[in-house]
């Protein structure tokens, strides 16, 4: 078994490797295409283009593995396939399913550090590019500031509204603020014309303070040029107009930006459907492993033609599905968890389904 062991992965790592920086190679450049005469009308340097491209080419390789993995094995298979090797294998009885295995365990591997090289990695250089690329194209700046906020912090039990937001000054106008208690009541109310942000809090200007009184009922008011309190800290960027785009941010960030999307009563089911995406695009390299390995030692003939349309129409069926699941998932049809998954599950039991026909 060991010498068919090699014989496999003879055939397939450098196939896998060769893909991989194909396409790799190829998503980069259609980037690159997309802003190049904004480059030159720019004269953007060379160097500068290099830094961006340099950037984008851990996404570019979290992109390009599932691809190269469907090429590369349903390619192998085929090789072995049209050289009669396959054969030689089921006649020696040896299951298919057996001899994948190898493929199997190395995409179960691959899977696991694609999603670590998408976090750790692939994200914070995926910003860098973004960031680079605007200040070269010198985009305008998205406008920050934002009229009629309301935000919730703390599971309700803060509630900020303001008139006005302006981010360059981090400051807010028309400012009301109420802090409840454990039974929801309210315990601390705040109306000032306009507060300003200052080291780790808010400081009220022109104050109306509004306090439950401990030991009896009703509420003392007390009138301040200048107030400030702990509880008050929601940092700045959260009243700007700007949303974060979830696919730029790693998973802790992802998660604590969708708690606060809720507890602030924003809409949140489209980047929570997009949150457990990146869990599940995590499985995709071991599904399209499965898959294509099950399919791919059934023709003999244009091996390389057969295997990029396969390779394709895969890719294509399985982000349908997922993109559709998605859009449901965001306007609410379904659930997001379902939605981010969906496109998942189904490739993955039709992907065992057709490797337990598959001939042997």
């Amino acid at each position: 078994m060991r010498v068919l062991t090699r014989l496999l992965l003879r055939n397939f790592i450098p196939i896998f490797l060769g893909a991989l920086a194909f396409f790799t190679i190829l998503i980069n450049a259609s980037d690159l295409f997309v802003n190049i005469v904004r480059y030159i009308e720019r004269e953007v340097p060379f160097f500068q283009i290099l830094l961006v491209q340099w950037y984008y080419l851990p996404t570019c390789i979290v992109f390009s593995t599932p691809i190269a993995l469907l090429f590369s094995v349903s390619y192998s298979m085929g090789t072995l396939y049209s050289n009669n090797e396959l054969i030689a294998v089921f006649a020696s009885g040896i299951s298919l399913k057996r001899f994948i295995l190898p493929l199997i365990i190395i995409s179960a591997f691959i899977s696991i550090g694609l999603f670590a090289f998408q976090d750790r990695f692939a994200i914070p250089m995926l910003r860098e590019k973004e960031e680079l690329s605007t200040s070269l194209l010198r985009n305008r700046p998205q406008n920050l500031n934002q009229a009629n906020i309301t935000i919730q912090t703390r599971g309700g039990e803060v509630i900020y509204r303001a008139g006005y937001y302006d981010h360059g000054k981090q400051r807010l106008d028309d400012v009301t603020i109420v802090r409840r208690n454990e039974e929801m009541l309210i315990h601390t109310q705040i109306r000032a014309e306009w507060a300003q942000w200052e080291d780790d809090g808010w400081v009220f200007h022109r104050a109306t303070v509004l306090r439950r009184k401990e030991d009896e009922d009703g509420f003392e008011i007390l009138d301040e040029a200048r107030f400030s309190a702990p509880d008050f800290d929601l940092e700045p960027e959260n009243f700007t107009n700007q949303f974060g785009e979830i696919d730029a941010m790693r998973i802790s960030e992802a998660r604590n930006y969708i708690q606060f999307l809720r507890e602030s009563g924003f809409p949140y089911r489209k980047d929570l459907t997009r949150y457990h995406e990146r869990f599940s695009f995590a499985f995709t390299p071991l599904i399209v492993t499965i898959l294509s390995a099950a399919i791919g030692g059934s023709y003999k003939k244009n091996i390389l033609a057969m295997s990029l349309l396969v390779s394709l129409g895969l890719s294509i069926v399985y982000y349908s599905i997922q993109m559709l699941s998605g859009l449901f998932a965001s306007i609410g049809l379904i659930g997001s968890v379902t939605g981010a998954w969906a496109g998942t599950l189904i490739t993955g039991l039709a992907a065992v389904y057709i490797l337990s026909r598959a001939k042997t």
